[in-house]
């Protein structure tokens, strides 16, 4: 049983403890700055979930919180910064993008993120016995598991390895003190700390395949400055959009502000159906920012027609969902592949009040609206 390990080896459960409680105070420290000095918000939702992908093991004790993910150094945007691109193959993208789906740490970035970071992850080969980190060495590195196994050790204070340990005893590294976890299925990640601070490493990773290991691994820097441009583009398109928006059209400066705040962005293939006609989940509101999408009702014998033009890039949807509790009216198909922005009525309300007080302020908008109701 490698969890009777921590026992075993003279109590060292006290020093995952007290690895776990430094680096807690560290976030605590720091955690009110992020990238340039401010907290990165990967998601407007409240509610906190685990992630359930990566181990809970010592070596990347991470927040478990959606709102923001804390980067712990100010970081300047370096204007002359180009994210390094590795090459790989389609499987080889598909397979870091589906393990980064489950991190905490990526699992809210952005498409165009996404695609950056992946292309900057860089291939690397240990032989069986290399530690890819060490117990107290300055990190800067975060890992995936593409291939073959890994142990992870960690030394108490004051350890020494037993000089004749039992049969049953728990495994355990000479040098890097007993084994608290091993990784042995593709996708594991390790090493988010790094990512976010310069923090010691917690524990001592090391491969242990004779065959080799394989990792696929991203520094610190590309992974800030990759977010500081993406977002910052993102914002920009995003504001445009907003801007020339005709539904918020009579919004000020700040009110677009908390819009931008409140907005997700979501791709759909051609073919794909955003909205069912009839469904009571009715929580969305959808932009078309790029592509075209066809409103459709099922008439008297059952076969859906559509009901209108199609929609293209500037126009909107399901705000009705907004404005009351009923069945969606129409199903909504992609007719291309699509970028839509979306906003959730809670959010769309907490930011900014009810849709039909700024439909108001646009006559033009609000009478199109009645007519639709009536």
């Amino acid at each position: 049983d490698e969890g009777a390990a921590l026992d075993y080896f003279a109590h060292p459960a006290e020093a995952v403890a007290a690895a776990a409680a430094s680096e807690e105070q560290q976030r605590q420290r720091e955690g009110s700055l992020g990238l340039g000095g401010q907290r990165v918000a990967f998601d407007q939702e409240e509610e906190e979930e685990e992630d359930e992908a990566s181990p809970k093991d010592p070596s990347q004790v991470v927040s478990n919180r959606r709102r923001d993910v804390v980067m712990g150094e100010k970081v300047e945007e370096d204007p002359d910064f180009v994210p390094p691109v590795h090459e790989k193959s389609e499987d080889d993208e598909a397979f870091l993008k589906e393990a980064l789906s489950k991190s905490l740490l990526f699992k809210h970035l952005g498409p165009q993120e996404s695609s950056i970071v992946v292309g900057a992850f860089a291939p690397a080969v240990f032989n069986s016995g290399d530690p890819v980190i060490k117990q107290g060495d300055d990190g800067d590195h975060f890992y995936v598991l593409a291939s073959g196994t890994c142990n992870c050790f960690v030394k108490p204070k004051e350890w020494t390895p037993p000089s004749d340990p039992p049969a049953d005893a728990p495994p355990f590294h000479p040098e890097f003190g007993p084994r608290v976890f091993r990784y042995d299925k593709q996708g594991m990640t390790f090493g988010e700390l790094a990512l976010m601070y310069n923090a010691p490493r917690a524990a001592t990773i090391v491969c242990d395949s004779e065959e080799g290991t394989k990792l696929w691994a991203l520094d610190r820097k590309t992974f800030k400055q990759v977010l500081l441009k993406t977002r910052k583009q993102q914002e920009e398109t995003q504001m445009k959009f907003i801007n020339e928006f005709p539904l918020f059209s009579t919004l000020d400066k700040e009110e677009k502000m908390r819009v931008l705040e409140a907005v997700k962005v979501m791709e759909f293939s051609a073919g794909t159906r955003v909205v069912l006609e009839g469904s009571t989940d009715c929580d969305l509101f959808y932009m078309i920012v790029e592509g075209e999408c066809v409103p459709k009702k099922a008439n008297e014998q059952g076969e859906e027609v559509p009901v209108f033009r199609n929609l293209k890039t500037g126009e909107y949807f399901g705000e009705l969902a907004l404005l009351n509790n009923k069945p969606r009216a129409a199903s909504v198909d992609c007719v291309t592949d699509c970028i839509l922005y979306c906003i959730d009525r809670r959010a769309f309300t907490r930011l900014l009040g009810p849709l039909e007080e700024i439909l108001k302020r646009n006559s033009e908008v609000y009478a199109t609206w009645k007519a639709e109701m009536e």
